[in-house]
């Protein structure tokens, strides 16, 4: 196991050396053609200022030839000798320097992680609520990412998705294959459930969050109690308190892994076998005398 893990982070590292490299050529490669393109102008532009001086040169000279001329006739020759001059000269290109300094000497190490996000595996998934499989007694926010214990039941309809005795909902977005990230925003809450749960889990009644039954998740209770809900439950020992909790999805390799989003310190890892769709399931608690209030939140990642 010990030998696959390091080819593991060997392939992964390799895949950003990689890329790292090829972006350093790809802007070296670019900065030596805008370097050739000015150069080109700058010659183009010093061979027409030499053109012109000596165009004036020699407008000059023919000027102090004409100068015994009458007086009306010399000032004609003057102004169509000028207006020539003016016309032969063609402006210097404009040489634009300072988009070379702000393309390859502004925040190149920002710009280059922005263009990571196409060898990053995997993207940070951006999830929203259903609200079909909502708890009556659940909020959910208008942009489907936050949901918060309301204590009032609403009239909906009791739909087959729709758990009916839980505070539970899950996400929109469900998987079947692949590998998948996602954060919860958990804050200061005394009470949470994250975690994945099968398609096919029960709704009705009371659940059990276990593997056997369709759910890999953890959760916080009383406020210090973490635990992770394997069979038989496993009490975790956290070295402190997750604002955010990140969910890892291998789907073909069976492994699901939780951590604190906060430093990326793994909190937890489960391994199974899936054979049908995977949804992340969420639940803010109960009330807890009122200091649980707050929502849960699925965090929009952006590269």
């Amino acid at each position: 196991m010990a030998e696959s893990l390091e080819q593991n982070i060997a392939a992964e590292f390799t895949t950003l050396h990689q890329f790292l490299n090829d972006e350093e050529e790809l802007m070296k490669g670019k900065l030596k053609e805008d370097v050739e393109r000015l150069s080109r102008l700058l010659r183009e532009n010093l061979q027409r200022v030499t053109e012109k001086r000596a165009s004036i040169e020699c407008t000059i000279l023919e000027i102090q030839q004409r100068l015994n001329v009458q007086e009306t006739a010399f000032l004609a020759d003057v102004k169509s000798l000028i207006e020539r001059s003016y016309v032969k000269f063609k402006k210097p290109a404009e040489i634009p320097l300072n988009l070379l300094l702000g393309e390859f000497g502004g925040p190149l190490q920002f710009i280059v992680w922005r263009r990571m996000l196409s060898v990053i595996s995997p993207v940070p998934a951006a999830l929203t609520l259903e609200p079909n499989t909502a708890h009556p007694e659940l909020l959910i926010s208008e942009d489907l990412r936050s949901v918060r214990l309301s204590n009032t039941w609403q009239e909906l309809p009791d739909n087959p998705e729709r758990f009916d005795d839980c505070v539970s909902v899950l996400s929109a977005q469900g998987f079947e294959a692949g590998r998948h990230y996602w954060q919860v925003e958990v804050g200061s809450k005394t009470m949470w459930d994250v975690g994945l749960a099968k398609e096919s889990v029960s709704r009705k009644g009371n659940i059990i969050l276990s593997p056997e039954d369709g759910f890999w998740t953890i959760w916080l209770r009383n406020g210090n109690e973490y635990e992770a809900l394997s069979t038989p439950s496993a009490f975790l020992s956290l070295r402190a308190k997750p604002k955010t909790i990140g969910v890892f999805l291998d789907y073909e390799k069976g492994q699901v892994s939780f951590y604190n989003a906060d430093d990326m310190s793994i909190i937890y890892t489960f391994t199974d076998t899936f054979n049908e769709k995977l949804f992340p399931y969420f639940s803010p608690g109960e009330s807890d005398g009122g200091k649980n209030a707050e929502p849960l939140k699925l965090c929009l990642l952006r590269l």
